[in-house]
């Protein structure tokens, strides 16, 4: 089903491939059949793709061809690995060498296998028609020499890492040996923002959260600029009334130093909002959202995410090379700082943490220990305050405003993992500029 093509080239590295028996992906709406067949079943709409997950036992594929369903291919696993899944889309991204076109593209193809070519940030995003031709049209583009890199736009599944009336409790912040839920921390086991704030507050200075949205908060005042979500074009604002981590990220780099609420670590700088959580957000939107960023003004980039079960070692060229444009181009060519939270999975640090050119973080607890969830590893650049994972942990922080946020009232109590240790890092970076 994906016409014999057992690789595909991150770069100009080739990755041995095969492909699942359990999931799907899919460019044609599934019917009743076909919906009984699997456990789950995720319809991504502005995409125009669905995903079957976890096939049935009794459940033949065969059926797809019985049902009359021709767009539709299984995931593809790495090699050694079983768990990792990526869905090719009708989309191949293609970074071409300097001074060719798309012409040198639609010259290797006579057989109406693409319908459009656009190009947006230096990259070519090419529609096919088949997406059965998915791996065999990137892998031949590549392999003609033309392109420094051409891929399918994988769909992979990403996840995250989970006086100011609450301020004596942030001990991220300053660290007196307070008691946080009943342990007691050890002093100046912070990041010193009472000292940095004599000397600079985050002014004029843009933090974008790459997240799963923001929106105004009263802790924020207007420092909300500007916003994107590029799997759907939109203003970057939260889709769901749950989705609050990118409001918690956001607090804890720059809430407001006012009579509400609690303090970031910058409370004078203004955000950008890129929501990558949208419903399909493939590889390349992700990359869209850093290179939006960039274009905007963004002066540092914050990122409490990861890959689902990637494995030690994986990389995706689109998201490398977009870092890469943030630390080489960013900031007019002074270059844009990159944080990623390490990951919660107290193994290797995850992707795109373990990238070389951003700053991994790292989660330690108030007494100055690495959390055992806490990603470790030689990529480890630094760690910063946090709690325990997902909403079990002990850093306050803005939540969404009203019935949409997570908890009663507008400020989340229990925020933790090395989602929360990131944006402590971003927030010090911010503070560097002056």
């Amino acid at each position: 089903m994906i016409n014999a093509q057992d690789f595909y080239y991150n770069g100009n590295k080739k990755i041995k491939i095969h492909k699942s028996n359990k999931s799907f992906i899919s460019f044609e709406n599934p019917n009743k059949v076909i919906s009984e067949g699997f456990e789950e079943i995720k319809t991504f709409s502005a995409k125009g793709f669905n995903l079957f997950l976890k096939k049935k036992d009794k459940f033949s594929t065969k059926e797809f061809k019985r049902q009359n369903l021709n767009q539709i291919i299984p995931a593809v696993l790495l090699d050694g690995d079983d768990e990792f899944e990526m869905f090719p889309t009708k989309i191949v991204r293609v970074k071409l060498k300097p001074g060719l076109n798309k012409e040198h593209v639609l010259e290797l193809f006579v057989n109406n296998e693409i319908i459009k070519i656009e190009e947006k940030y230096d990259v070519l995003r090419i529609k096919i028609r088949d997406i059965l031709k998915s791996l065999e049209i990137a892998n031949k583009i590549f392999e003609s020499g033309i392109a420094e890199f051409s891929v399918p736009d994988f769909y992979i599944p990403i996840q995250i890492y989970q006086e100011d009336p609450l301020f004596p409790l942030q001990f991220q912040m300053h660290n007196t040996g307070q008691i946080i839920n009943g342990v007691p921390g050890v002093n100046d086991i912070d990041c010193n923002a009472l000292e940095a704030w004599n000397v600079n507050l985050g002014d004029n200075v843009t933090v974008a959260i790459l997240d799963q949205g923001m929106e105004n908060h009263e802790d924020f005042g207007n420092r909300l600029i500007d916003g994107f979500t590029p799997a759907t074009n939109g203003t970057g604002v939260p889709i769901e009334n749950n989705a609050t981590h990118g409001m918690n990220c956001a607090g804890v780099v720059g809430a407001s130093d006012d009579d509400l609420g609690l303090r970031g670590v910058a409370p004078n700088v203004n955000f950008l909002s890129v929501n990558i959580f949208a419903n399909g957000t493939t590889s390349g939107d992700i990359a869209d959202g850093i290179q939006w960023a960039i274009d905007n003004g963004a002066d540092v980039l914050s990122n409490s995410w990861g890959y689902s079960n990637a494995p030690c070692g994986f990389t995706d060229i689109n998201i490398e090379n977009a870092i890469q444009n943030a630390v080489t181009n960013g900031r007019n060519g002074a270059g844009c700082v990159v944080v990623f939270a390490a990951g919660n999975g107290g193994g290797c640090v995850e992707y795109p943490a373990s990238n070389a050119n951003v700053i991994s973080v790292g989660a330690i607890d108030n007494r100055g220990n690495l959390f055992n969830y806490s990603a470790r590893g030689p990529e480890i650049d630094l760690v910063a305050p946090s709690g325990e994972t997902n909403y079990l942990g002990n850093v306050r922080t803005t939540d969404r405003m009203g019935a949409t946020g997570r908890v009663a009232g507008n400020y989340e109590p229990s925020f933790g993992g090395t989602s929360a240790a990131c944006p402590v890092v971003s927030g010090v970076a911010a503070l560097f500029y002056l």
